[in-house]
């Protein structure tokens, strides 16, 4: 990938996202949290990760605590934490109103008080 983007493959032995940025190039996989253990190729570097990602719903967020309670319970996430809110679109907390301001505060504190860093996305 060009430097300072990220590029996604579907490989035939799991999702791998590649990440490329002037300090760094990644090979990234995607495991589910009940995948089977990934081998890692001998003399590579591994790290483990949660990546929360949901619509950008209420609904969708308010569905993340047992996730991040399963992960961190099998003792993923102690380096990189992700919450990825995801619209099609301008994020629908974008409007500028008291109820988007609250709804966004009450999650980027939730992400705090876990140790993730709270982003969100256009897929569009």
């Amino acid at each position: 990938a060009a430097p300072g983007t990220a590029k996604a493959n579907n490989a035939n032995d799991g999702d791998e996202l590649a990440v490329s940025n002037r300090y760094f190039d990644a090979r990234v996989r995607l495991v589910g949290l009940k995948s089977p253990p990934v081998t890692v190729p001998e003399g590579a570097a591994a790290e483990d990760g949660v990546v929360l990602v949901f619509d950008s719903t209420a609904a969708g967020f308010d569905g993340l605590a047992s996730h991040h309670d399963d992960a961190t319970a099998s003792g993923a996430g102690d380096l990189l934490r992700l919450c990825v809110s995801c619209s099609r679109g301008p994020s629908p907390l974008s409007d500028g109103t008291e109820k988007s301001e609250a709804e966004y505060s009450r999650r980027v504190l939730w992400c705090l008080d876990r140790g993730y860093e709270y982003v969100e996305a256009d897929v569009t």
